[in-house]
């Protein structure tokens, strides 16, 4: 009973949405465990920065922050223009429509 408490307790603790889910196929777990660990150990070599893999580690998660924030913005205009021209093409036909209407000599309010 006790123990099904705890884990309880720890799921409540944690963050909720902020860490990508690892997939539950023991394959693709492995596979993606040995891909962060060659791209850790990329960063590593290549850095240059002399302070070691900290650093570099934490330098990608806050490009990979700002880009999740870029990304939700950019998101975002796409669909509010989307909507925009969606009214504007509305307008549009009933302007069109109208026309036609009055054009026939039909009574349009």
């Amino acid at each position: 009973m006790a123990k099904t408490k705890q884990s309880l307790r720890m799921r409540v603790s944690q963050a909720t949405g902020r860490r990508r889910k690892k997939p539950t196929n023991p394959v693709q777990r492995a596979f993606d465990d040995l891909k962060q660990l060659v791209s850790d150990t990329g960063g590593r070599i290549h850095g240059g920065s002399g302070k070691g893999a900290a650093s570099s580690k934490k330098t990608s998660q806050t490009k990979t922050a700002a880009a999740r924030k870029r990304g939700g913005q950019q998101r975002q205009a796409a669909a509010k223009k989307a909507g925009s021209s969606r009214i504007r093409k509305g307008q549009q036909r009933q302007a069109a429509t109208k026309k036609a209407a009055r054009a026939r000599g039909a009574k349009t309010s």
